[in-house]
């Protein structure tokens, strides 16, 4: 038996279980940081889970759906890997598609109007997905909270993410 410490924002297991920092859900409602939230990102792998694997497919409902996300998800995601630091997507998404989808999920409510602006098809797709257009709520309060926005720059740092 091994005991290490290790700090982590979150955890998603399987049949939907969910652990988070309650620092860093608390910590990132509040400031509104950048692209990054916690409990966002997490429940996104709960969905991504869905069909059975985390894969960045999250269950869809229709033949025609999964093929488009297919095409435009793998699309986005092959962008974003070029694309680099160059993203309004946090660079931890490269890692995989399943985190890539966990990650376009936090920009795609804490930064919609950079994510629609830099990616118009993956927006529209998740958009679809969600059933929601975060980017239409409040076009002044989505400024306010996005760094990117505020300074009219395509580039920003971005803290480091624990786990």
């Amino acid at each position: 038996m091994s005991e290490y410490k290790e700090d982590r924002s979150g955890e998603s297991w399987d049949m939907g279980v969910v652990i988070l920092s309650w620092k860093d859900a608390v910590e990132h409602a509040s400031t509104g940081r950048g692209g990054y939230n916690v409990v966002l990102h997490e429940f996104a792998h709960v969905l991504d889970m869905e069909n059975g694997a985390m894969d960045g497919f999250p269950r869809l409902r229709s033949r025609e759906e999964r093929e488009t996300w297919r095409a435009v998800f793998t699309e986005a995601y092959d962008r974003f890997e070029r694309a680099g630091r160059r993203s309004v997507v946090d660079e931890y998404g490269a890692g995989d598609p399943s985190e890539f989808f966990a990650v376009v999920t936090e920009s795609f409510f804490e930064r919609p109007i950079a994510l629609k602006r830099e990616q118009p098809s993956l927006y529209d797709l998740l958009s679809s997905y969600y059933c929601v257009d975060p980017a239409s709520w409040s076009a002044s309060a989505a400024v306010l909270r996005d760094p990117l926005l505020r300074a009219g720059s395509r580039r920003a740092r971005r803290p480091r993410r624990k786990g």
